[in-house]
């Protein structure tokens, strides 16, 4: 749809519409937990997406997408040590309107089978997302 939208405003004051109001930013990272080195690659994003399977809510499904994952054995450039790192992401910029990827299909790996997940899923009616996005040092 959003492709669609951003060819019939192609050449038109309306061309960066979609970009402005529904792409934000995010920064992957991943730091070393010996000398706290991070690096940072930069991302856009469109949607969020979140599991439902065996997740209460948008709330808990958000905690779990942006907990960092623990890698053992990682060779970090700054230390020069084999160490733990943390990988994950989080956001540098939320767009004015944000959606939300409900992840609903998982497989059975015995069957190949697709299966819909139809679990209860609570979606509040405000989301704060400040525990989420990228802390800055201030100067």
């Amino acid at each position: 749809m959003f492709e669609a939208i951003e060819t019939s405003l192609k050449d038109t004051t309306y061309e960066a519409l979609i970009d402005q109001m529904f792409f934000g930013e995010s920064n992957s990272y991943i730091t070393c937990t010996t000398c706290n080195f991070v690096i940072k690659v930069p991302e856009k994003f469109l949607d969020l997406p979140l599991f439902v399977d065996g997740v209460k809510g948008v709330r808990e499904s958000l905690d779990l997408y942006f907990k960092p994952d623990a890698i053992e054995g990682f060779g970090c450039d700054s230390c020069n040590q084999t160490t733990t790192v943390l990988k994950g992401p989080q956001i540098k910029r939320l767009p004015p309107v944000m959606t939300l990827n409900l992840t609903r299909i998982k497989y059975d790996m015995v069957t190949w089978d697709r299966i819909k997940i139809n679990d209860r899923f609570e979606y509040p009616l405000e989301i704060n997302m400040s525990k989420y996005l990228e802390q800055t040092e201030e100067a």
